[in-house]
């Protein structure tokens, strides 16, 4: 079992979540599904390339679940996030071919 699995399933049941459906003209990018740090204070987690979760800390005593449209501003900032995560992780089958290229 993962040592972190009960402290972050501590701070996901104090979060609301919603699930965002992008605009007809965007695309979601994914990569690296979500932060590794400092998820308490919300992210966006791509499920497809039409749709992401959000999960921001509640508004409220109780976590609340939602479907809306995903703004162009959330679509910009979930994909952003990917792009920049790209520069500092890279993924592949073998640690020397990677650090051949």
């Amino acid at each position: 079992m993962l040592q972190g699995a009960g402290p972050i399933a501590a701070i996901l049941r104090t979060m609301d979540f919603t699930l965002l459906d992008a605009p007809a003209e965007s695309l979601v990018l994914s990569d690296t599904p979500m932060p590794d740090f400092e998820i308490a204070t919300g992210f966006l987690l791509p499920l497809s390339h039409r749709l992401m979760l959000s999960a921001q800390p509640a508004a409220g005593p109780s976590a609340i679940f939602g479907r809306r449209a995903a703004t162009p501003a959330e679509v910009e900032a979930s994909n952003r996030f990917q792009f920049d995560s790209l520069l500092d992780i890279v993924v592949g089958p073998d640690k020397d071919i990677l650090e051949r290229l």
